[in-house]
């Protein structure tokens, strides 16, 4: 706790003397408490699930220099982790973004720690608004935040942005002294009046000096009126286990689909459903090996008036990577401090 207490205060402090020089900023307090109940053959098992603290700050000078940080200082379930990793690559740890971005004309160069671009639109949602039971095997088990930086170029028009970025790989131990690196190329934009959104990516992870995974990635949102889709492929499954050693191995060549639609019932509520399908390659396999396939519905309910700072979520449906049906109820609280 004191460790959180001294990451508040010093955010506050900072924030309140770059304000004073014309620095425009946000900062919000998200904290999240679920239960969750997983009910399997193996047994049923019931945890506090995503619950967690983070903190989101956003802030400019003028309309050259951006800078975002989010944090999760606590985190059920891997506390002592979350600091232990910080000078990992291989692993999560409490700081998600770190990351300022330079806006030269139609080109932005942004240096610091990010998502890696190899995703799709699962990538897109901020941690505390995902219910893991319902995403990919490989966005649960990717480290997908990373240190590098990226070059973006944004049409005139503001529709279209290709994107060059170089970041640590999650292959390796240790950010920058592994000497392991991931290179992404990303095509973003809005067309259609924002009907056609896409998230194209594609990445070479270096996994060994010299040796690359290729990673394809199709995200792709479409807007319907209020009826919002939101469509996602790789070319690779999260994990699986080795036949004969057992060991788990971090990504299996495949393929995985995913689809979600979200409605707003109303003003104070939201209904989603989504499904996953995975088909992965064991070791030395010529063919597919397995299937997996998720899939389940969440309803979000917005109590206050006017507001979405108060959120209460229920979700259910079925993980084939949890071995079984699973269920979670919890709420979500936005406080902003600026």
């Amino acid at each position: 706790m004191k460790k959180i207490a001294s990451l508040v205060a010093f955010v506050a402090l900072s924030a309140a003397a770059l304000s004073a020089q014309g620095f425009d900023y946000e900062w919000q307090v998200i904290s999240r408490l679920d239960g969750q109940g997983v009910f399997s053959d193996g047994g049923n098992t019931f945890d506090l699930g995503a619950s967690s603290i983070y903190t989101h700050f956003e802030g400019s000078f003028s309309d050259k220099f951006d800078i975002l940080v989010v944090a999760n200082p606590l985190l059920y379930g891997s506390v002592a982790e979350n600091y232990t990793n910080l000078g990992r690559s291989d692993e999560v740890n409490f700081l998600n973004y770190c990351l300022g971005t330079f806006h030269l004309g139609n080109f932005d160069i942004a240096l610091g720690k990010n998502n890696i671009f190899t995703c799709g639109t699962e990538f897109d949602p901020w941690d505390w608004d995902c219910f893991d039971g319902l995403y990919s095997s490989y966005w649960r088990n990717v480290a997908a935040y990373q240190w590098g930086g990226h070059v973006a170029y944004t049409t005139p028009s503001e529709m279209t942005t290709i994107s060059l970025q170089m970041v640590s790989s999650p292959w390796g131990e240790h950010p920058f002294g592994s000497g392991l690196w991931c290179y992404s190329a990303q095509w973003t934009g809005e067309y259609f009046d924002g009907v056609f959104s896409p998230i194209y990516s594609i990445t070479a992870m270096e996994s060994a000096d010299g040796q690359f995974d290729w990673i394809a990635s199709i995200g792709q949102f479409i807007t319907l009126g209020d009826l919002g889709l939101e469509l996602d492929y790789y070319n690779v499954c999260g994990y699986g286990e080795d036949p004969i050693t057992g060991d788990w191995i971090t990504y299996l060549p495949g393929n995985t689909f995913s689809a979600r639609a979200v409605y707003p019932i109303s003003d104070k509520f939201e209904l989603a459903v989504k499904g996953v399908a995975e088909a992965y390659r064991l070791p030395g396999a010529d063919s597919v090996g397995d299937y997996m396939f998720s899939g389940g519905a969440n309803l979000n309910w917005f109590p206050l008036a006017d507001s979405q700072d108060l959120r209460v979520h229920a979700v259910a449906g079925y993980n084939a990577w949890y071995g079984g049906a699973f269920a979670n109820l919890g709420v979500t609280w936005t406080l902003p401090i600026h």
